[in-house]
């Protein structure tokens, strides 16, 4: 009993089912056919499609339309599939359409035979050209697959054989970007991993910037880049301490020190450097050049506040700032005066103090004249007399100097 009510209900639920079905099948056939009518053909068949999976099965009705929806669309792949089924209906020949149709059927025919014979005569010449020519002819055909994968491979070969003849590191990498099919991509990373080595090795040998950039520049994505770079920061590094080294500039061991304020070879830089300044020094302090003596060791304490010459460095700063601001100089002066004596003024000037000067003077005649008391002459007897006598002039004197607008002194002095 219980299975007799069981099958009445798949029996009532099945009915049900499939009355549900034939109504939305109809109403996807009246949305086809006014599609089909307004020349909206691809849209057509789609609906038509959808019309045969809800129905379950096709008639005489809706096959027709289906297969004239698809010539328009030129659809050759459901052609091939559909044309056959609307002949295998009852009554077909009766169907308005049935000319149309069996016109359809000649030129699809025709067109299968030419496929064929397409296909077997490319199949035989093994061209790219005509692979590609029959792909573009017949893109849906059920010998695209096949000669799909005949050109695959025929490329693949094809474009193995070019980057053997080639024989470069581009040709084998555009062979790994190119190729679809990856046949020899192992073959050809062995053969750039050895190119990659061997040119490791030379950059290596080398030894030089130029070695390893040229590394850098034909394998960017190399196996040994980063080892590569590695070595071209180190003799970066080395390049430029030889040189720095070699010119013995305070220039270019600052930029030493600035590019490389831990590197390998900043204490050596530091050394060379704090001798060269320590040079400069003792040249200068030997000329008595104070205003850059005291340049020079102030440079020196910034840059090597606790180096080793720091005590003496500390000391010539001192005395260039002694002479620099001393307030006491020497004179020492060569005097003429309008009676035609001469002499020598020594003494001190002060910038902001009295100083002191002593002048001696006299005639060049001095020391050839001689002098008796008997040749005194009385005034009154000089005028009359028609020998021609010289003057003897001497004096000395003494005095002070004050500083007026330094370096303007006024001499004072008896």
């Amino acid at each position: 009993m219980r299975k007799l009510v069981l099958t009445a209900i798949i029996l009532i639920s099945t009915y049900s089912y499939s009355q549900v079905n034939k109504r939305k099948a109809f109403q996807l056939f009246k949305e086809a056919r006014n599609e089909y009518y307004d020349d909206n053909f691809k849209e057509a068949a789609n609906l038509f499609e959808q019309t045969v999976h809800e129905l379950g099965t096709t008639n005489i009705q809706i096959q027709p339309f289906y297969v004239l929806s698809l010539d328009k669309i030129e659809d050759w792949k459901n052609l091939e599939l559909e044309v056959p089924k609307f002949f295998e209906l009852p009554n077909h020949s009766l169907n308005e359409y049935y000319k149309e149709i069996l016109e359809i059927q000649t030129k699809l025919k025709s067109r299968l035979n030419n496929e064929k014979g397409f296909y077997l005569e490319i199949k035989q010449k093994k061209s790219v050209l005509d692979y590609k020519s029959f792909l573009d002819k017949y893109p849906e055909s059920k010998y695209a697959p096949e000669i799909k994968k005949l050109l695959d491979n025929l490329e693949e070969e094809i474009l193995w054989e070019r980057s053997l003849v080639k024989n470069s590191l581009f040709s084998m990498e555009n062979y790994l970007e190119s190729s679809k099919l990856k046949k020899y991509a192992s073959e050809a990373e062995n053969i750039i991993s050895l190119w990659d080595k061997a040119a490791k090795a030379k950059a290596i040998h080398l030894d030089t910037q130029s070695s390893y950039n040229a590394y850098l520049t034909e394998f960017p994505k190399g196996e040994y880049t980063d080892i590569i770079r590695e070595k071209l920061a180190l003799k970066i590094e080395d390049d430029l301490f030889e040189t720095v080294k070699k010119r013995n500039k305070g220039r270019g061991y600052r930029d030493y020190l600035d590019n490389y304020p831990n590197g390998r070879y900043t204490e050596e830089v530091n050394k060379l450097y704090e001798k060269l300044m320590i040079d400069q020094i003792n040249n200068i302090n030997d000329d008595n050049n104070f205003v850059n003596l005291r340049q020079v060791t102030q440079s020196y304490k910034q840059i090597f506040p606790n180096g080793e010459n720091i005590s003496r460095v500390n000391k010539l700063e001192k005395r260039a700032e002694r002479n620099l601001n001393k307030r006491n100089s020497g004179m020492l002066l060569f005097s003429y005066e309008t009676n035609e004596s001469f002499g020598l003024q020594l003494g001190s000037l002060r910038k902001k103090k009295l100083g002191w000067y002593l002048t001696a003077r006299a005639t060049t005649n001095i020391m050839e004249s001689t002098f008796q008391r008997d040749d005194v002459i009385p005034q009154s007897d000089f005028e009359s007399m028609t020998t021609e006598y010289e003057t003897v002039y001497g004096s000395a004197s003494l005095g002070l100097t004050l500083p007026i607008v330094y370096p303007i002194y006024l001499h004072a002095g008896a």
